[in-house]
């Protein structure tokens, strides 16, 4: 007789698949979050090709906060399932993103990318120890060449000279996007460290220069000024941006508070306003009723306008994860900042017969204006086989070399030793 349901093997086979993918799609998300404290060299993230986000509406701007029609429901209920991430991938799907080198820049540029490069600006990069070329006298690129020194000593910035990390070769910004012809500082970049002194200089001076100079000002002018004659899709743009990153925030604000208070994601179904539907989608039916942008994002789903809504339960595990990675680097950063702390390790075997080994860190703290304070910590649970006291200090000394607590070495010297 044949079998009605999947063997042993075809369900490790389907596990082993979907593991993949999650590792896969792991930390897309972190695509559309504005960072909060950008970084030394205050590096804009890679901006995201609009073409691929979900169609834009002019109901996006107009949302009414009251909740979703619920007439027909068992007819046209949204069902938000796991088959139905194959189809909604994290990110949209052929997604593209403009990188801050412009040796990565593809050749052509749609218009929209070419507006997203002059509103980003030109990305200079100065910290950093640029690599020697291989002639008979080594040279490097130099920070020194960003300027022009004039006669009188002054200094004028050459905002437009762009260096590309991954070629060693320097570009010219407002010939590479407005410029026509192929040169040197366009197509494939100049690394002739000799000269580049007399090619920068020739290069200022030439007429080809002033007019793509000009356009990408003009442009800039005209974009910060809004101003541009296509302003109108700008605006369209710059909208379904903010509404993608508005639903993001707020899928994450819904996660982080079941999570905080121990309650269950997903219930018996997982399809819009189905009572048996669980807390996750509850709380996202709640919060379209008084949310703009939750409000407009289910009535896309319902009427079928995007086919990715960041609400299944992948997404769900992912957001889990992400969060559960940035508190355990905390309690790390806790842990090594304080001059005492005590580990507390128990084991017990789950219903699959694995033993998990629970680790509780106590911290103590001695701030002079507070005084000592202790606090515990629980970083989760470590699945192991082995029981003995052997195999709790191996499992202990990894996590500690994994969190950087305690350097490799004394956990190579504990396995050479046979752990006497």
């Amino acid at each position: 007789m044949k079998r009605s349901y999947p063997s042993g093997a075809e369900k490790k086979k389907q596990r082993k698949e979907k593991e993949e993918k999650r590792k896969k799609d792991s930390g897309s998300l972190l695509t559309f979050l504005r960072p909060k404290n950008p970084g030394k060299d205050n590096v804009p993230p890679p901006i995201p090709d609009d073409e691929n986000f979900p169609s834009t509406s002019t109901s996006s701007s107009t949302a009414v906060c009251q909740p979703p029609a619920q007439e027909d429901q068992t007819d046209d209920q949204t069902s938000i399932s796991t088959a139905d991430t194959d189809d909604f991938p994290s990110r949209p799907e052929g997604e593209e993103l403009i990188s801050a080198d412009p040796a990565q820049w593809p050749s052509i540029l749609s218009h929209t990318k070419l507006c997203q490069l002059v509103t980003r600006g030109p990305i200079q990069v100065k910290d950093m120890a640029f690599s020697q070329n291989t002639d008979k006298t080594p040279r490097r690129f130099k920070k020194e060449y960003y300027d022009m020194t004039m006669k009188n000593g002054d200094k004028i910035q050459r905002r437009w000279l762009m260096y590309s990390v991954s070629t060693d070769s320097v570009f010219c910004f407002a010939c590479k996007l407005f410029g026509k012809l192929d040169s040197s500082l366009t197509k494939g970049g100049f690394r002739n460290w000799k000269n580049i002194a007399g090619h920068l200089k020739e290069q200022e001076h030439s007429k080809t220069h002033h007019t793509n100079m000009m356009s990408w000002q003009e442009l800039n002018r005209r974009l910060k000024t809004k101003t541009a004659i296509d302003q109108m899709n700008q605006d369209l743009m710059h909208l379904e941006v903010e509404h993608w990153r508005g639903v993001i925030h707020r899928v994450i604000a819904i996660i982080c508070h079941l999570a905080e208070r121990n309650q269950g994601l997903r219930g018996h179904t997982e399809a819009l306003y189905d009572p048996h539907n669980g807390n996750f989608l509850a709380q996202v039916e709640l919060m379209a009723q008084f949310d703009p942008f939750m409000n407009e994002h289910v009535r896309r789903i319902q009427t079928k306008q995007t086919k990715v809504h960041f609400l299944s339960n992948d997404i769900q595990n992912e957001i889990i994860s992400l969060v559960g990675g940035k508190i355990s680097e905390e309690i790390a950063r806790q842990v090594k900042g304080a001059k005492y702390f005590s580990v507390i390790m128990d084991c017990t075997p789950d219903t699959s017969h694995t033993e998990q080994l629970s680790i509780v860190l106590r911290v103590v703290k001695c701030e002079p204006s507070v005084g000592a304070s202790i606090s515990e910590h629980f970083p989760g649970f470590v699945a192991f086989q082995d029981t003995t006291g052997r195999g709790l200090c191996e499992t202990l000394l990894e996590k500690l070399v994994e969190h950087q607590r305690l350097p490799w070495t004394v956990l190579r010297q504990w396995k050479q030793h046979d752990g006497t």
